[in-house]
């Protein structure tokens, strides 16, 4: 929106690009993040805050933010901050890590300003290596924060007990303050029982994180002791902190005081069968609000599933519950989908980890049908973090009705299949199937095939996984007649599939018309020479694809160089993974020579196969000389 204006060498000062901000009207001053990560220095922060300071309409400044200060900048930067006098002020210090002095510089500039502390409303400074000597001056400035709605302290362990008692006074006139995150600060007893005291008296907190804190059962009783005077409290993180079914059964009578409490976090907690059975007394007070439960990791066996499902079920407002890596079963499932049915407004489930199978999967399946916001279930047999984000399928569109299916390593039988193609056909397809290693064989791929291709099914799916089932020949022929009416297929999964090179060869045929297709596993399918010519022949067809997966399938050098001829055509292709194919030198110097015209490849594996070091160095060589430069994994 600016215009940039090159400043002169004056006075022994270096040259810096500067932003004239005289022609923009107010209106384009609303929100003003000035720094290092977008490319503006901090000397040009500071001359971007003496300008602005002229105007009275700005609403929010968000400054700092990862940043490599020097004293005398971060000062200098204080001040310029004190022209907002009718503003709101946001300061962003998230993995600030400047040297000490300039930390103290800058809470004593903000200390001292007459205007700062009044107007501020975020203060975040997550993972900023705030010290126990720089408590003293923040506090300084938390004080005569009255407008302060938003504090951000995660993450700083070097606080320290003495750093947290010396901040919490000071919050004191923070009457304002609604969401409060002190994650990961190890915290002890004595310390939260005196922030929770201040919090719950003074303020409005809506919002508490108190996640990795080594909570344990005294913790717990502060907690609980703390809880019925956040009357206002809608949301709760205790991620991460061991408190126990002891500490479960002394919270579980004080959240009764909490009639807005709509997110439950308690992961990671131990809680087991007594805390579950505890914690459903919770549901019960709360049934009318609750809305997100998170109790991943706890030790829950069937036992406690089936003492919370009796006031889940009366949750009527909750959309999401989360039980992954616990100890449930089908029998556990079978209860908790029954309970579930009630809860009209439920959209995500997520059960990966559990020992759930057969008519307990049936049981989950069938929820897809029944509950219509229902968009996202997980029965993954593995446990996955949800801080994995690689493992995270993405979100679905708003509105969107097609659901997102995760099955993958869950033994469905024929009554979990019978569900899936229920879903399938009831909903006009999904988004998302991730039915590796159930069991389905070509059989149930070929049913499955049908029920996609009945009322227009497959136009809605974007994610198919298959893997790790036995297709073969037929069942890979059933799937290419479905996979021609795929127009947003964009990843497809078939490792181990055992297709064989006449298995791949009636795929590519189809994968053609795929037009969205960016990511194709064909790992583990023993596609030899044949396959990968067949496979080769085809890939020009595909405009689109990103990621190709041919790992452990006996190509040899001879198959590596039919899928080197066609790589400089594939104009979308980043990432080739050849790893294990019995490669040998004569392949490996094949996809050297074309290393070169292939700009747009990023990732060349070629792990495990048996090429000599001289063939890896000229490899090597013609990756370096590459622009943009290609990862070679050996």
């Amino acid at each position: 929106s600016g215009k940039m204006m090159a400043g002169s060498k004056r006075g022994g000062e270096s040259a810096r690009d500067t932003l004239e901000l005289a022609s923009l009207p107010p209106s384009m001053l609303r929100h003003i993040w000035p720094s290092e990560r977008l490319g503006i220095g901090m000397q040009t922060c500071s001359w971007v805050l003496r300008e602005l300071g002229q105007w009275q309409a700005t609403t929010k400044l968000r400054a700092l933010g990862s940043a490599s200060l020097e004293p005398v900048t971060s000062c200098d930067i204080a001040r310029k901050l004190s022209r907002f006098r009718h503003c709101k002020i946001v300061l962003d210090c998230r993995n600030f890590r400047p040297h000490f002095r300039a930390w103290n510089a800058l809470l004593a500039g903000l200390a001292e300003s007459a205007v700062v502390p009044i107007s501020l409303v975020h203060l975040d400074l997550a993972q900023s290596q705030i010290s126990c000597n720089d408590a003293r001056r923040l506090a300084a400035v938390l004080v005569r924060c009255e407008s302060l709605s938003l504090l951000d302290l995660s993450g700083n362990p070097h606080l320290g007990a003495q750093g947290i008692c010396t901040l919490a006074p000071a919050l004191e006139r923070c009457s304002r303050l609604s969401h409060v995150e002190l994650a990961r600060n190890g915290m002890f007893e004595k310390e939260i029982g005196q922030m929770l005291e201040v919090l719950g008296r003074r303020c409005s907190v809506e919002y508490l994180g108190l996640a990795g804190n080594h909570m344990g059962l005294s913790a717990a009783k502060k907690l609980a002791d703390a809880l019925p005077f956040f009357s206002t409290l809608r949301e709760l993180d205790l991620t991460g902190n061991h408190i126990g079914s002891k500490g479960m059964e002394s919270l579980a009578s004080s959240f009764r005081a909490c009639s807005s409490l709509s997110h439950l976090k308690l992961a990671g907690c131990r809680i087991g069968d007594e805390g579950a059975s505890h914690l459903s007394l919770v549901l019960r007070d709360c049934s009318a609000t609750v809305s997100h439960l998170d109790l991943r990791m706890n030790t829950i066996s069937t036992a406690g599933i089936r003492v919370l499902a009796e006031t889940v079920g009366q949750c009527s407002e909750l959309r999401s519950l989360c039980i992954a890596g616990n100890k449930v079963d089908s029998p556990g499932a079978l209860a908790l989908a029954q309970a579930l049915a009630q809860c009209k407004r439920l959209e995500r489930v997520c059960m990966n980890g559990n020992e759930v199978a057969g008519e307990g999967a049936a049981a989950m399946l069938r929820l897809l049908h029944l509950l219509s916001d229902l968009q996202h279930l997980d029965l993954r047999r593995k446990y996955l973090s949800a801080d994995d984000k690689a493992t995270l399928p993405p979100r679905p569109p708003p509105g969107s009705r097609a659901p997102q299916l995760l099955a993958g390593g869950v033994r469905l039988g024929g009554a979990g299949l019978t569900a899936v193609l229920d879903v399938v056909r009831g909903f006009r397809g999904a988004s998302l199937l991730e039915l590796s290693a159930t069991g389905i064989g070509a059989e149930g791929a070929a049913e499955l095939a049908e029920a996609l291709l009945q009322r227009a099914c497959a136009l809605s799916l974007a994610h198919l996984s298959l893997a790790h089932n036995t297709l073969g020949i037929d069942g890979a022929g059933r799937l290419a007649r479905v996979l021609r009416e795929c127009r947003a297929l964009r990843v497809l999964d078939l490792s181990g599939a055992r297709l064989g090179c006449d298995g791949v060869a009636q795929l590519m045929v189809a994968l053609g018309e795929c037009a969205a297709l960016a990511t194709l596993s064909l790992a583990s399918n023993n596609i030899a020479l044949d396959g990968a010519a067949r496979l080769a022949a085809g890939l020009s067809e595909c405009k689109r694809l990103q990621t190709l997966d041919l790992n452990r399938n006996k190509v040899g050098s001879e198959g590596a160089g039919e899928l080197a001829k066609v790589l400089p055509a594939c104009e979308s292709l980043r990432v080739l993974r050849l790893g294990a194919n019995r490669i040998g030198n004569e392949g490996a110097e094949s996809l050297s020579g074309v290393l070169g015209a292939c700009t747009q490849l990023v990732q060349l594996e070629l792990g495990g196969n048996p090429v000599a070091d001289r063939v890896w160095t000229s490899l090597l060589a013609a990756a370096r000389e590459r622009t943009p430069l290609c990862s070679i994994v050996w």
